[in-house]
């Protein structure tokens, strides 16, 4: 273990003697050798106060164990200090509530009256499990789905990232069938959703065919979705193997149809 790599990180850490803030997962080695004048930020939640309460990262084919969370804006400059410079002004609420919790003085009945209310969800209202859930997810709109794809250039479609695309469609839809053309070789799961309510998740392939090609597929609503509408369409690409994260693909056509 003393000679391991994130020990000697950690150790590189505790020779500079100066206060930081790191951003970082496996926290264990490294955060021992480090020492207490740094400050981690563990983007597994494991660790991290705040982190452990946010949703994690949406992924398609997850392992048990660490999920990685979205570290929000402003966070990095708070978590090692005694400002609370969060720009979610209700997660920043939220997170005044953790540091009664985690910094006031033990034995306080302000800190026992926080930490019973915090366990009883009183303050759950204040985080945005949506936003967080699929924060970095490409953004397109329905509108305007066809101007931009008549602009790419032949056998070229709108990339899905490893973060996924979402559609937004501007109101409640009730279409039966969704068409798609997609460049396709892994699965696809597609989930649907009205006013960040969960609905369903349909999947797709996968199909190794033509891969190098576009392939349009007609997928079917569930009965559910069609009943209660739905106004936004999120795609994501499931990779073959569970260590595989940086995993893209493309879509071109995306048309809603009551057939």
């Amino acid at each position: 273990m003393p000679s391991f790599s994130w020990a000697e990180h950690g150790r590189e850490n505790r020779k500079k003697n100066t206060q930081m803030t790191k951003l970082r997962g496996c926290v264990g080695f490294y955060g021992f050798f480090s020492g207490p004048l740094v400050h981690i930020v563990d983007f597994h939640g494991l660790g991290d106060p705040l982190l452990s309460h946010l949703p994690s990262l949406y992924h398609p084919k997850i392992a048990i164990g660490h999920f990685l969370r979205y570290v929000p804006e402003g966070y990095m400059e708070t978590a090692g200090s005694n400002e609370n410079k969060i720009q979610d002004a209700d997660l920043a609420q939220f997170y005044d509530y953790i540091r009664i919790i985690t910094r006031s003085p033990i034995w306080s009945w302000e800190r026992f009256k926080v930490i019973l209310k915090m366990n009883l969800g009183y303050y759950n209202h204040l985080i945005d499990k949506d936003k967080y859930q699929f924060a970095d997810t490409q953004i397109k709109y329905y509108e305007g789905w066809e101007e931009e794809i008549q602009n790419l250039e032949e056998n070229q479609g709108i990339k899905i990232s490893e973060r996924g695309l979402e559609i937004r469609l501007g109101k409640v839809k009730h279409d039966s069938y969704i068409e798609l053309e997609l460049r396709k070789w892994h699965q696809f799961h597609i989930l649907l959703f009205n006013n960040k309510e969960y609905l369903t998740r349909i999947k797709l392939g996968p199909d190794t065919r033509n891969i190098s090609s576009f392939t349009t597929y007609s997928v079917k609503v569930p009965k559910n979705a069609v009943r209660e509408g739905y106004d936004t369409v999120r795609i994501f690409v499931c990779p073959k193997e569970l260590n595989q994260r940086r995993v893209c693909s493309e879509i071109r056509n995306f048309r809603l149809l009551s057939k």
